[in-house]
């Protein structure tokens, strides 16, 4: 704060103006690091995969690194106001930049050309030419920057910047580079696999390395299975859907397509893996999935999405155990009983569903109250 003060100062005497020091900018570039760690779809696709001849892992550290800036400016203006009450919010939250001089900066912090980093910019702003793309249906994302004026100037919203810019930069990057997003999409399964498969450590349990292509009894393939796990000592064996759906931020039409996309492939699935383990044996299922020296016990079968999986006015199958990846990782870390993994899991994600928990709270009569600004807000529950 007091190295700050020392850089910050008024500019016309209502605005704000700054310099910076080597200190506040590696302070600033590892606050925009953890700031990120908050967007659920940064990790929307392996680091190398390629968008305009440019690999996701640039586009994601750029904006990282354009986060670490704008919570910089945010201190600088806190410090500002602090020290001058004169000072308006409203004159030095805001921020205008000149798209080269951002452009510059990304060039020096990744070595690469300032051509390369301009098109990094690009693919986050907002400009006349994809305004029409992004603005024309209701419930859109927060835009990290806007193109005003003329080509070389760039508003950052604070909101935009700081809340989840993920999603624009996603969109765009589809409508700029559709072939090369549709040859991405391809690795995700792979990426969502490994990070699954971390969970469960290869010295206790058999991971079949692959998808596994179940066939219907008339010998046709009805589906795949995108990863399984064998329990060496339990016997158990969970086998998973995985499913990876792009955001829908405030959009009911997408969300209304993304419920009705889950519920049928999902349906399907569940036909196809329940009519297989009726007709196969333990052993033949071992040895379908792959699982070398495993006794199958007990199968289980998960649908995990990688952002959401539950949604208001959907009953979910109870063939499966449905959760979202960053539910299921928490309940994989929480989990301490050694004596069965596999079934806990599943059990635990049938525990969470938020079908009981409605239940539960339609069981209960007594209205609950909030205090709010000198109001009372009463709620009553009903059973759904």
């Amino acid at each position: 704060m007091r190295t700050m003060e020392q850089h910050v100062y008024p500019w016309l005497g209502k605005y704000i103006g700054y310099t910076t020091a080597p200190e506040i900018d590696e302070h600033y570039q590892e606050a925009g690091v953890l700031w990120a760690r908050q967007w659920g779809s940064l990790d929307a696709f392996p680091g190398d995969a390629q968008f305009g001849g440019l690999p996701y892992s640039l586009y994601g550290s750029a904006l990282v690194a354009i986060a670490g800036w704008t919570l910089k400016h945010l201190g600088f203006a806190q410090v500002l106001m602090s020290k001058d009450s004169t000072i308006s919010h409203r004159n030095v939250i805001s921020i205008v930049s000149e798209r080269p001089v951002l452009a510059e900066s990304l060039s020096h912090m990744f070595d690469v050309p300032e051509s390369v980093a301009d098109s990094l910019l690009s693919a986050l702003t907002l400009t006349p030419e994809n305004r029409e793309f992004h603005c024309s249906a209701p419930g859109g994302y927060l835009i990290p920057m806007i193109q005003i004026g003329g080509p070389r100037s760039v508003a950052r919203p604070l909101l935009g910047m700081l809340g989840e810019p993920t999603h624009f930069l996603l969109n765009e990057l589809q409508r700029r580079y559709p072939s090369d997003w549709d040859r991405a999409i391809a690795g995700r399964e792979q990426l969502f696999r490994a990070d699954l498969y971390d969970l469960f450590p290869d010295y206790r349990f058999v991971r079949a390395p692959s998808p596994i292509r179940i066939r219907s009894s008339d010998g046709s393939i009805a589906t795949d299975i995108d990863a399984a796990v064998c329990d060496r000592q339990t016997g158990s064996v969970g086998l998973f859907q995985l499913k990876w759906q792009d955001p829908f931020g405030a959009s009911l039409r997408r969300r209304q397509s993304r419920k009705a996309n889950l519920a049928r492939e999902a349906a399907k699935w569940l036909d196809a893996v329940t009519s297989w383990l009726d007709r196969a044996s333990d052993g033949e299922i071992a040895s379908h999935l792959g699982l070398k020296n495993a006794a199958v016990s007990n199968v289980y079968l998960f649908i995990l999405g990688r952002h959401f999986s539950h949604f208001s006015g959907a009953t979910m199958d109870p063939r499966a155990a449905w959760g979202t990846w960053p539910q299921f990782m928490r309940l994989g870390l929480e989990h301490s009983d050694p004596s069965e993994v596999v079934g806990a899991l599943h059990d635990a994600l049938c525990r969470e569903s938020p079908e009981l928990k409605a239940t539960s709270l339609g069981d209960a009569a007594e209205p609950q109250t909030l205090e709010l600004g000198g109001k009372t807000v009463s709620f009553e529950f009903e059973r759904w």
